[in-house]
């Protein structure tokens, strides 16, 4: 059975604002552009600011965001926090469609369709408008590909229908596997390569058993480091950063993540940030505006990791 996203039917031909978190990503983006094109009168705002592979793909695929405007709906995508929605965080909400855990500062919205199960909100849009037999576009189905590649890490959070979808999706797009794969190549720029040398040369490695979980500071490039760590033999990595606000990235394999249970030590991380936390079994963060508690945060990450690899 399809997603059931059926309450939006009511907004077909309204003036509905599509968006998605803070620095928005493909996934999120993927599934908006795909809505506005199923809805029709619709709008793709961002929260703030996008990521430079989102810009890429939308100027691949010849497509711009549009400017904030008039709305008779808000639809969020691929988020379910409100800290996470940069300015539309007071924004009343018709409906919020995501994949991820639940956030500790939810948003209220009139409708909700979260699944965890899906390997990103690309394939749950992607699903419903299949159902529908909705004509996608050729620049629509390739974003539509490229978030479930990258939400999906690759496939490795993925279930049989991910496959049956990135096949038809890799046909209406009229693109091969290889060459969507080249376009979703972002080489890593100095700053990036400069933050993760950085969080290896502060990170604190902490041992049980067999297992090791490291833990950093970075001035940005959070996610790029927490990996980066993940690859250079740590079984958990907690990375964080402190500005305006703190923010956390964590990362596990998917052979531990059962056992570490990510989501939930980023949900208390969150709350002493003050702010939230959440994400994937294998891949979560935390937000939280009191930065003068990141170490101590980081410290609670560890130690909550540490207690689950016993």
């Amino acid at each position: 059975m399809a997603a059931d996203l059926g309450f939006l039917e009511a907004l077909k031909g309204k003036r509905t604002v599509l968006t998605s978190h803070s620095l928005g990503d493909p996934d999120g983006l993927g599934a908006a552009f795909a809505l506005k094109s199923y809805l029709g009168k619709a709008s793709v705002v961002p929260a703030d600011s996008i990521t430079a592979l989102s810009r890429k793909l939308l100027e691949h695929a010849g497509l711009k965001l549009d400017e904030p405007c008039e709305r008779d709906a808000l639809i969020v995508l691929d988020c379910n926090s409100r800290i996470l929605m940069g300015r539309f965080s007071t924004a009343n909400t018709y409906a919020v469609i995501d994949h991820h855990s639940a956030h500790s500062d939810p948003i209220e919205s009139e409708h909700k369709f979260i699944d965890e199960s899906y390997s990103s909100t690309c394939e749950i849009v992607y699903e419903y408008l299949r159902e529908k037999k909705f004509s996608l576009e050729p620049e629509i189905a390739l974003l539509l590909a490229a978030g479930i590649i990258l939400d999906s890490a690759n496939f490795r959070n993925s279930h049989e229908r991910t496959f049956t979808y990135m096949g038809e999706l890799l046909k209406l797009a009229e693109i091969e596997y290889k060459d969507l794969m080249g376009l979703l190549e972002m080489p890593r720029n100095l700053s990036q390569r400069m933050a993760v040398l950085k969080a290896c040369q502060r990170a604190k490695i902490d041992r049980q058993g067999d297992y090791l979980v490291a833990t950093s500071r970075v001035n940005s490039f959070e996610s790029y480091a927490a990996e980066s760590l993940l690859e250079l033999g740590a079984n958990v990595s907690f990375v964080g950063y402190a500005g305006r606000d703190a923010r956390i990235s964590a990362r596990t394999s998917l052979r531990l993540a059962p056992k570490v249970k990510l989501t939930d030590i980023m949900a208390e991380a969150g709350k002493l940030l003050g702010g939230s936390g959440g994400g994937h079994p294998g891949a979560a963060g935390a937000t939280g505006p009191n930065a003068d508690r990141l170490d101590e945060a980081l410290d609670l990450c560890s130690k909550l990791a540490l207690q689950r690899l016993k």
